[in-house]
């Protein structure tokens, strides 16, 4: 049986399916739309596919790869200005950081509820 890593217990795909099926696509009429709307969820640059909803319940650190692989640098042109360059990073890192406060203080008010 395969498992998502989620803080203080296990989940299993099934159960993600689960979730995915009960609050999402059980909403959506029709096959066609519901395979539409699981597409829609592809990020082309990875090829992998996002769930905002399943990432949100079933994933502990969404930001934690750029924040530790900083995949961003990337997008800096070679001859950019160092400052600028910088500005850049520095401005990246603080929204990663936003994101990842946001994301801990959506976690407690779930707990609390």
């Amino acid at each position: 049986m395969t498992y998502m890593d989620v803080p203080d217990k296990k989940v299993t795909v099934k159960e993600a399916y689960d979730d995915l099926l009960r609050r999402s696509l059980s909403k959506i009429r029709g096959d066609l739309a519901r395979l539409i709307y699981l597409a829609s969820t592809r990020d082309y640059n990875t090829g992998k596919y996002h769930h905002d909803g399943l990432a949100a319940r079933f994933q502990a650190e969404i930001a934690g790869v750029w924040q530790k692989l900083e995949p961003y640098r990337v997008a800096l042109p070679v001859d950019v200005n160092v400052a600028a360059a910088q500005l850049f990073v520095s401005n990246v890192k603080l929204a990663l950081a936003i994101l990842c406060l946001r994301q801990q203080l959506e976690a407690m008010e779930a707990s609390a509820s």
